[in-house]
């Protein structure tokens, strides 16, 4: 009919001046078929004062379906094998007890991602902070465009959370979508998960933690000691909800057999080959002050090469761990919070000064040869060689204690990570056991060569090789004593269940390589000393003994280079549900 609209034009006027918002939101008034379960899933204010956002987990809806994964991976353009969420399962001990159907009587599907802690370990960790906690939300925010690929923070970072990219060489993870929730948008998990798990709720921080809550809020999941990170570590924000009662012995299901960590090989082959030349100035300072006639400058200048061939190399191989080694200039950025930050300036600084030992010790040794013989003009340069060679002994010094320095930086870049396998007295005990004993092999390679180079047989300063060789000799046994032993073992509670992770995989996935160890250290470390002490006190020494000692250290060099990919590989702290 002229003049009457139409009911399709009708159902168009509406809908251009009904948004899908306002159709909703007339339904919600009109229809109580939702029961009042309706809620607001993102705060619609900032947070204030002393407070943050934070994920809240209801484990009751969590089904375990992984939209949550699946859409955060779509949104942020993950790659193939990169979760920055994660879901896994807890469920009560055998000892909590069996259903009716013969079923654990308790299990419930978790999912978990960045924690945004109060006090995030990979913001304190990164040298070159490439980590930023925002101010106004607590958002924990990766900057990619600063990171160098050091991978320090995964170290760090108690709950796996952050990912390496192979291909672009730099690590990323969860930013709770922030440019989302910057426009009012929920956060891709929050938005994809059917059942509303999640959610985004302001927390107050610096608030007591509670790893089993009162009520039905938990800081973290209520799993038995030892089954997850410490929360006093970074205290993570991460609220936990469920209406079921919660038994004491809940273990994540992931993880019953552990898997073997990443080995880090560059690290490993830096760590053996930095400490080995501070061994090397260590005992020659030593010898050199004990021995001054048997310990001359020919074996002086042998171990100084040697201690700066294995710094360097120390140094060029731990190149090869970073993602972007372009711009691993600034490290020095993380210097007031960073351990890793500290020693690679520290070790910047060690490198100068074996290098200007060299120089100095070398020109000194030139000078020597040439003084008295070059008149005039040549005089003078001589002169001046003997001159800079005076500082030989100053920076020998320097090298030393520079490297005695990053090799504290060392300890601490691994003991402040909260894993019981790397605590302080454990990393120190083996990182010092090493400086010891590969300082105490070169130097008696360094020696033999000496006195095979020497002009005549020297008798004396072959036997006296017997020294470092003793003491090579009684640092192996006692290290691979302790290696079998005290290393693995801890103390009821958080660190025994780690450790006890470690020893299963020493026992299981790791046995071959421990093994091999024991075999070199054995081999190398003990069997071959004793020969190499034996010729000594039978000989004169020569070039059999010569050899036999050079084997010796390099057995040892790889022996503890087995033991360092060791100390990587069986780290076993759990992390999250999901988590290996």
């Amino acid at each position: 009919v002229d003049g009457v609209p139409s009911l399709v034009e009708l159902l168009l006027a509406e809908q251009r001046t009904l948004r899908a918002v306002d159709e909703f939101a007339a339904w919600h008034d009109t229809d109580d078929r939702h029961g009042g379960r309706f809620e607001s899933l993102i705060p619609s204010a900032l947070p204030g004062g002393g407070q943050q956002f934070a994920f809240a987990v209801d484990l009751d809806a969590c089904t375990g379906c992984k939209a949550c994964v699946t859409a955060c991976h779509s949104m942020n353009g993950l790659e193939v094998g990169e979760t920055w969420r994660k879901v896994g399962e807890i469920e009560a001990g055998f000892d909590a007890g069996l259903d009716a159907r013969g079923a654990l009587a308790h299990r419930q599907t978790v999912t978990t991602a960045c924690h945004h802690c109060e006090e995030p370990a990979c913001l304190e960790g990164c040298p070159v902070r490439a980590y930023d906690k925002d101010p106004l939300t607590g958002i924990v925010i990766h900057l990619d465009d600063q990171c160098i690929g050091c991978r320090y923070c995964q170290l760090m970072c108690p709950y796996d959370v952050p990912q390496f990219s192979e291909r672009l060489g730099i690590v990323r993870k969860c930013d709770m979508c922030h440019g989302r929730l910057a426009q009012g948008e929920a956060p891709a998990c929050v938005q994809g998960c059917p059942n509303e798990a999640i959610s985004i709720e302001i927390v107050d921080v610096a608030g007591p933690l509670a790893p089993h809550a009162q009520a039905s809020e938990v800081m973290l999941l209520p799993v038995v000691q030892g089954g997850m990170p410490l929360s006093e570590l970074t205290r993570p924000t991460t609220r936990y909800r469920t209406a079921r009662t919660q038994p004491d012995a809940l273990l994540a299901v992931e993880g019953y057999a552990p898997t073997p960590s990443e080995p880090h090989t560059p690290l490993a082959g830096m760590l053996v080959l930095t400490q080995a030349s501070i061994g090397t100035l260590l005992f020659d300072s030593l010898f050199a002050a004990i021995f001054p006639s048997s310990y001359g400058p020919d074996a002086r200048l042998v171990a100084l090469v040697a201690a700066v061939l294995l710094g360097f190399a120390g140094l060029g191989v731990s190149m090869l761990h970073l993602g972007r080694p372009m711009w691993a200039f600034r490290a020095f950025l993380g210097l007031r919070t960073s351990w890793m930050s500290r020693e690679i300036v520290v070790f910047g600084g060690f490198a100068a000064a074996l290098g200007a030992a060299l120089v100095s010790s070398t020109i000194g040794l030139w000078g020597a040869e040439s003084a008295g013989d070059a008149p005039g003009a040549d005089g003078i340069f001589v002169g001046i060689m003997a001159g800079l060679a005076q500082l030989a002994p100053l920076a020998r010094f320097g090298a030393l204690a520079s490297g005695l320095v990053g090799l504290f930086c060392s300890v601490q870049i691994y003991a402040v990570t909260g894993r019981p396998l790397w605590r302080a007295d454990r990393t120190a005990l083996r990182f010092g056991a090493t400086v010891v004993l590969l300082g105490a092999a070169v130097t008696a390679i360094a020696w033999s060569l000496g006195a095979l180079l020497g002009a005549g047989p020297q008798r004396e300063a072959y036997r006296l090789v017997i020294v470092p060789l003793l003491v090579l000799l009684g640092t192996a046994v006692a290290k691979l004593h302790w290696e079998r032993g005290r290393l693995v073992h801890g103390t009821p509670g958080h660190d025994e269940v780690a450790l006890a992770r470690t020893r299963t995989l020493l026992a299981r996935a790791l046995a071959p390589i421990q093994r091999a160890r024991r075999a070199l250290g054995f081999a190398f470390g003990i069997g071959l000393p004793v020969v190499c002490i034996g010729l000594a006190l039978m000989f004169d020494g020569g070039l059999l003994h010569t050899a036999a000692v050079l084997l010796c250290g390099f057995g040892c060099l790889a022996g503890e280079v087995v033991e360092r990919d060791l100390f990587f590989r069986s780290e076993a702290m759990r992390g999250m549900p999901g988590s290996a």
